[in-house]
């Protein structure tokens, strides 16, 4: 059946979730339901595979199903969390059920909610169970019911009838880091606090919602409301081929041009399934630290200010490493330029086939001296080749570009590393004319390649498998490793039947 305009708006747990920082335009566009383009959800693949296996698995006593057609990572996934789940759950004495599988209409508030309730499960002695999964390798909520998801599926649970008496479960499991919690939810006491916080995030949702108001960022790499969006003048049909794992309109960031340059079948698992690393690093936490603190610096007050700096460090437990990085920061930092912006997201898009978007996050962007001076903070190692040839600096100047062109100003990208051990920087960038539009047709060369891609092979070099978040979950992988997700404990009795 065709929409009209009564119809009400329906509304999932991330747009509550991030309804203060969304574009108003696309807040807008959810509640009217305007047109959208209709990508693909592939990370639905793996969830559909998990809840028709533990279904069929709970209703039955034979071995786990055989998985459908989905890609080795992804079926390494399915794999461990099936084992997970059966080394957390009773296989028997249960009825499981998948509750709700539409949306639900809540007619008092004129709202459809959506996303996604996976396991309703009714207990022999009549108790009732939400049991909402995940496979991130993340510790489970410490409180279920500060989950969007969560809320939403008890209110829906409560809205259509499959919960009406007694207190109701609620379950949150990751099923890769194998963690469990649990809360209660008591009739009507609990039912009416989940209705508030709905209510409370509706107001927030409506309140921001506005059509005539854009906030081009990151975002809009995840739009599906870019066509006819002021912001970028996408020419584009809102319509994409069934087969395809491609979005209609490609978002490209430095990051996943760099993914895709590396390895397309890196790139597949991460920009377009999903897929969970199996190898998890954590080398990037000091740099991470540092950017934070750059950006609480100076968004609170300045970097030239020791009492301010000092005060800072302090209250974040900050090392010698760490302020000394600060400090050579604080020698770079432009005196009495004005501040354009700090972890500032711009996006750009090209409007006609083959179509995409950039978005990029800016360390700082400071205007002085006839600059737009776009940092970007290193507290690694240098990079064997200039700015210039960088795909994430070319990227990101071809977003910057159109902010300098607007202010009049011309356009630099410098590279500012942090680290005692590098003296000096590299060379600093200023784009001209032709690099921009050199650019522009390498990054429209590169999303008609993604568009063609059909095998994305691995490339099966050691040297890029051994820094491969999936390289314990590749087939393809020259240097194979043990996943770092913990293992269930008895898997082969798991898998068995009980």
């Amino acid at each position: 059946m065709d929409r009209t305009d009564d119809d009400p708006p329906k509304v999932t747990p991330f747009l509550l979730r991030d309804a203060d920082t969304l574009c108003p335009r696309r807040l807008s566009c959810e509640l009217t339901r305007a047109p959208a383009t209709s990508d693909p959800v592939n990370r639905a693949r793996v969830r559909s595979a998990l809840l028709d296996r533990v279904r069929t698995w709970h209703a039955t006593t034979g071995a786990w199903p055989d998985p459908p057609e989905l890609t080795p990572e992804e079926r390494a996934v399915l794999e461990r969390a099936s084992d997970w789940y059966a080394a957390l759950f009773p296989r028997h004495g249960v009825d499981v059920c998948l509750p709700v599988d539409e949306p639900t209409l809540l007619p008092r508030r004129r709202v459809v909610l959506g996303g996604w309730v996976d396991l309703g499960v009714r207990h022999p002695d009549g108790a009732r169970e939400l049991r909402q999964l995940a496979w991130r390798g993340d510790p489970a909520p410490r409180d279920p019911l500060e989950v969007p998801a969560v809320r939403l599926g008890v209110l829906r649970l409560a809205s259509t009838g499959w919960w009406d008496q007694g207190p109701l479960l609620v379950t949150c499991v990751d099923l890769l880091a194998g963690s469990t919690s649990e809360a209660t939810v008591e009739l009507p006491e609990g039912l009416a606090s989940q209705g508030g916080w709905l209510d409370d995030r509706l107001a927030v949702l409506r309140a921001r919602a506005d059509d005539d108001t854009v906030e081009p960022g990151v975002g809009c790499g995840t739009c599906r409301f870019l066509p006819r969006c002021p912001a970028h003048s996408v020419r584009a049909s809102m319509q994409t081929r069934r087969e395809s794992l491609l979005p209609g309109i490609v978002s490209l960031s430095p990051t996943s041009l760099e993914s895709w340059h590396r390895c397309p079948r890196e790139w597949r698992n991460k920009s377009l399934l999903g897929v969970p690393p199996s190898n998890v690093e954590h080398g990037a936490t000091h740099g991470l630290l540092v950017h934070r603190l750059l950006h609480l610096l100076h968004r609170t007050g300045s970097c030239h200010d020791a009492e301010h700096v000092a005060d800072v460090l302090t209250t974040h437990g900050a090392d010698a490493r760490t302020a000394d990085e600060v400090q050579r920061h604080a020698r770079r930092c432009p005196i009495g330029a004005e501040a354009v912006g700090h972890e500032i997201d711009w996006a750009r898009a090209y409007p006609s086939p083959p179509l995409f978007v950039a978005t990029a996050r800016l360390d700082a962007v400071w205007e002085h001296d006839g600059i737009l001076d776009v940092r970007d903070y290193k507290t690694g190692r240098v990079a064997p080749y200039p700015v210039h040839e960088d795909r994430g600096a070319r990227l990101q100047a071809w977003v910057a570009a159109p902010q300098a062109a607007a202010r009049g100003l011309q356009l630099r990208l410098r590279y500012e590393h942090l680290a005692a051990e590098v003296v000096d920087d590299p060379e600093p960038w200023e784009p001209s004319e032709d690099d921009l539009a050199a650019i522009e047709a390498d990054l429209a060369a590169t999303v008609t390649a993604m568009r063609a891609e059909r095998d994305f092979r691995g490339v099966a070099d050691a040297a890029v498998c051994g820094y491969c978040s999936f390289r314990a979950i590749c087939d393809e992988s020259a240097t194979p490793a043990a996943p770092t997700w913990p293992e269930p404990p008895s898997v082969e009795a798991a898998r068995s039947p009980r």
